[in-house]
């Protein structure tokens, strides 16, 4: 019986020896992921996620995850991985880089199943949220444009471009897109092959 016991006591020492905690994963993910051991980050940031959600390296490792799935073209699980972590973790520092990502997937199209006009206003609200969140925002100039621009050329609500371009170019009166800005309130509701005469006709005068 004590010999029993002891190679329990051995058997715990070694299981708690050789077992990580959710930061040894993460360091693991990461090297992998510097190697381009893509299938091998993505386990071990799984494994974060999946044993220490409430872990505070458990946000970035979904958006980790979400990441990679984009790198490896799988479009739909990288959009629900980013759902799943502004749903799962509203206060996360990474809420407004996945709004972003949101947008850009919706924008792309990636379900097949919803209407194209659905999915560029799924987009539009995305674009939107990360503005909201902040103006300083690093995403936030570029996706507020962005907004805009599915509004006027996509879904040809000209009234709602109007009005996101025209908080865009007061907000970020500096920024490099503004001049893009100017140029799309001036054509608003105008054909390309209107755009390109009037552009002809200036240049003969």
């Amino acid at each position: 019986m004590k010999k029993y016991w002891i190679l329990l006591a051995l058997s715990a020492l070694l299981f708690s020896c050789s077992s990580k905690n959710d930061k040894d994963y993460y360091t693991s993910a990461k090297i992998h992921e510097q190697k381009g051991e893509k299938k091998e980050a993505l386990s071990e940031y799984e494994k974060i996620v999946q044993e220490f959600p409430k872990s505070s390296v458990a946000d970035s490792s979904l958006f980790r995850i979400a990441k990679l799935e984009i790198d490896n073209k799988n479009y739909v699980n990288a959009l629900k991985d980013f759902k799943k972590l502004t749903e799962s973790y509203p206060n996360s520092k990474l809420l407004a880089a996945s709004f972003f990502e949101l947008g850009k997937l919706y924008h792309g199209k990636v379900l097949k199943k919803i209407p194209v006009s659905e999915s560029y206003k799924t987009a539009v609200d995305y674009y939107k949220k990360v503005f909201k969140l902040g103006t300083t925002n690093p995403d936030a100039p570029q996706a507020l444009f962005m907004a805009g621009f599915l509004e006027a050329n996509e879904l040809h609500d000209y009234k709602a471009a109007k009005v996101t371009y025209n908080l865009f170019i007061k907000t970020y009166p500096n920024n490099q897109l503004v001049e893009s800005a100017k140029t799309e309130l001036k054509t608003l509701g105008i054909s390309p092959e209107d755009i390109l005469k009037r552009a002809g006709k200036k240049r003969r005068k």
